[in-house]
């Protein structure tokens, strides 16, 4: 069986339920919110001590809030693959930049291999970045930034700007028209990431050249940390099924 672990309870679980069906073997697939950011996941794998590892953390989170989504898994290696999907929160001006950098960066350096601890995948800002395009294909996609102060109006500037007015385009109707945005976005996604970390749009990267790890080395190099402190807008999950169909 193959593990999911989503940040949010309601909109990921949807979305991703639209992606198994159309792209995964449902009957594999096990899709769990964590109900927090990945910060707090970390933290809270750290306070259970050496040992311990996500399926656990997950399994008593889930207990505490009546989900019975892992009732029935014994043991943490029942899972071949478990993969973790949640968002950068950029907008989170309690915490540090520099504090927020060093832990993603340890984050991605943990959670690095699907069959070990997981594969980490970070939106940036967030998984409202999925919409943030105009009509699909969107040629000036790879232009879209946004500003830490913006971050905390992110869903709304979403809203404002996109061409579609909800997710509907990636979660309702017909399943060749959803599959045909899905693939745009995955395109102008694995272009964006490439430029971020390779500074080239033009070819077909290989997976290993836009790896989490390295566009957020290039998300820092060229926009986080730069003077304007900045974000290049990139959703996760269409570099996800990149990857995933490239296996």
């Amino acid at each position: 069986m193959i593990l999911f672990i989503l940040e949010g309870e309601r909109r990921e679980i949807k979305i991703f339920n639209t992606i198994a069906r159309l792209f995964l073997d449902r009957e594999d697939s096990v899709f769990v919110a964590f109900g927090g950011n990945i910060y707090n996941l970390y933290s809270n794998l750290k306070q259970l001590g050496d040992g311990a590892d996500v399926v656990e953390l997950l399994r008593y989170r889930c207990k505490q809030r009546g989900d019975h989504a892992l009732d029935k898994i014994d043991k943490s290696d029942a899972f071949s693959e478990i993969y973790l999907v949640f968002d950068y929160d950029f907008h989170d001006l309690k915490r540090p930049l520099d504090k927020l950098n060093s832990e993603l960066e340890e984050m991605l350096e943990y959670f690095n291999d699907e069959t070990g601890n997981g594969k980490l995948y970070i939106n940036y800002p967030m998984v409202e970045a999925l919409a943030y395009t105009k009509q699909l294909p969107d040629s000036q996609y790879n232009s879209y930034e946004i500003s830490r102060a913006e971050c905390s109006d992110f869903k709304h500037i979403v809203h404002d700007f996109s061409y579609y007015p909800s997710f509907d385009f990636l979660m309702k109707g017909d399943d060749d028209a959803l599959s045909n945005n899905w693939s745009l976005l995955k395109q102008q996604n694995v272009s964006k990431a490439n430029w971020i970390c390779n500074d080239d749009d033009g070819r077909t990267p290989d997976v290993d050249s836009i790896s989490q790890k390295n566009i957020f080395k290039g998300q820092q190099q060229k926009y986080i940390c730069s003077d304007s402190c900045r974000v290049s807008i990139l959703a996760t999950l269409p570099l996800f099924l990149y990857e995933w169909e490239g296996r």
